[in-house]
């Protein structure tokens, strides 16, 4: 599964020779997940069974209370894979207003929600559009709040993400010398689908151009990882 483009868009005023930063963050993500992953861990058994009473009349005239029992029904939760990108907000790291050659980090929120643990593919390039130049991606892989990971050009596959965990990405954007009042700088990381923050937007499955080093996806466990369901995603990746 590969989340749309999320992405900040900043536009810069004039305000006694500097240029002010604006924020303006996409709206809310809504997910559609099929119901069979609705707060149920993939590889549940549920078991269901009918019961019934009823009364009849025997040859010799007695009321009689009868009870039966159905055949078992099993039924085993499928694994299905479910990936968000969320907007985090942008931070100058000189405070107050931006000007040239200030460096911002946009980051961003890649969760599983999913019913199942998976590993994220991060992309090791981002979209800049506007007067910037971006830095290394980094990642802060374990919730410290510390950044630790570089993400290589090629992209990067992190270690297993529980139902719910999450990995943050930081994009480093460095505003260009010749920035004027007035630009806009956006930044986008992947590159799935229209950018209208609807329900096809986020959770899409990655078909049918494959796996690509521009894209945030999802990526199956190995069926040894612990706490894995063994297969592959229903819906696939």
């Amino acid at each position: 599964m590969k989340p749309s483009r999320n992405f900040f868009a900043h536009k810069l005023h004039q305000y006694r020779f500097l240029l002010a930063a604006a924020i303006s963050l996409g709206g809310p993500f809504t997910l559609v997940m099929p119901s069979l992953a609705d707060g149920t861990t993939a590889g549940t058994v549920i078991d269901n069974t009918a019961t019934a009473e009823y009364n009849y009349v025997n040859n010799l005239g007695v009321n009689v209370l009868n009870k039966t029992t159905s055949n078992t029904v099993t039924i085993t939760v499928a694994e299905i894979a479910g990936i968000t990108v969320t907007s985090q907000g942008m931070t100058d790291t000189t405070g107050g207003s931006v000007v040239s050659n200030d460096l911002l980090y946009y980051d961003f929120l890649i969760t599983n929600v999913g019913n199942d643990p998976t590993r994220f593919f991060i992309p090791g390039k981002a979209t800049i559009t506007g007067p910037a130049t971006a830095g290394a991606i980094t990642a802060d892989l374990d919730g410290n709040g510390t950044f630790e990971t570089t993400i290589p050009n090629a992209g990067f596959t992190t270690g297993s993400i529980p139902v719910n965990g999450f990995v943050k990405v930081r994009v480093p954007v460095t505003v260009n010398l010749l920035a004027t009042p007035g630009s806009n700088i956006s930044v986008l990381l992947g590159d799935t689908g229209p950018n209208d923050n609807s329900n096809t937007t986020q959770n899409q499955s990655d078909s049918p151009d494959g796996s690509n080093a521009t894209e945030v996806r999802t990526v199956d466990n190995l069926d040894t990882t612990p706490g894995e369901t063994a297969g592959v995603p229903l819906n696939g990746e």
